[in-house]
């Protein structure tokens, strides 16, 4: 799991912190972003860069999920559709 952030506390709840501390098979990496998504008709390879390493990593991948926040940046919709509370 590749966050851009110092950690996941600013933005997860405790409990899905704990899980994911508690999942061996998670590989959390903190300050790490996406850099090159490589592959002919499907994704093949990804390669992220260590922030505070300043290191690039390319590993052998077929999928990636990404999710942008737990929170949701929805003001600019206001004028284009309904938005309710959640």
């Amino acid at each position: 799991m590749l966050v851009r952030s110092t950690g996941l506390s600013d933005s997860r709840s405790r409990y899905l912190i704990r899980r994911i501390e508690e999942t061996p098979s998670i590989d959390l990496k903190t300050r790490t972003r996406i850099v090159g998504l490589e592959g002919g008709n499907s994704l093949e390879r990804v390669t992220w860069r260590d922030e505070s390493m300043g290191e690039h990593t390319t590993v052998p991948v077929r999928h990636v999920f990404l999710m942008t926040g737990a929170n949701p940046n929805t003001g600019w919709l206001e004028n284009c559709v309904v938005l309710d509370e959640k």
